[in-house]
C-alpha cells in the first residue's frame, strides 16, 4: 500500500522500482492489472506466481473463498488459488494461481 512507502528499509525504498512496490490504496492496483493480463493472453493452465506484501497472501486466501477483498475476488475469477507460500524468514510472501480458461484464441 502507498502509505507504508515512507517506512520501508533504505536499502528497499532507495533502490527497488517504486512502480513495483506502490500498489495504490489498497496495495492491489499491480495485482489486479497483472491477474488481469494474465488472463487475457494465457492458456488454461498457465501457472501465474507473485512475490507480494506479507499481509496478501492471506487476501488471496479468503477472496479465493469468496470473502474479501471483493476487488481481488473479481480479479481471480477465472483462476484458482494454489498455493501460498513464505519466503526464507517465513513471512507470507508468494501466491500460486492457475488460470482455468481464456479468452486467448487459438
Amino acid at each position: 500500500p502507498s502509505c507504508e512507502l515512507p517506512g520501508l528499509q533504505p536499502e528497499v525504498r532507495s533502490f527497488e522500482d517504486h512502480a513495483a512496490l506502490d500498489g495504490g490504496e489498497d496495495g492491489l492496483d499491480i495485482i489486479v492489472e497483472v491477474l488481469e493480463a494474465a488472463k487475457a493472453v494465457a492458456r488454461a493452465g498457465a501457472a501465474v506466481h507473485l512475490e507480494v506484501h506479507h499481509t496478501q497472501p492471506a487476501e488471496f486466501e479468503s477472496a479465493a473463498a469468496g470473502g474479501a477483498p471483493e476487488r481481488l475476488a473479481r480479479a481471480m475469477e477465472g483462476m484458482s488459488l494454489v498455493r501460498t507460500v513464505a519466503d526464507a524468514y517465513g513471512q507470507p510472501r508468494f501466491v500460486e494461481l492457475r488460470v482455468l480458461g481464456s479468452a486467448q484464441v487459438e
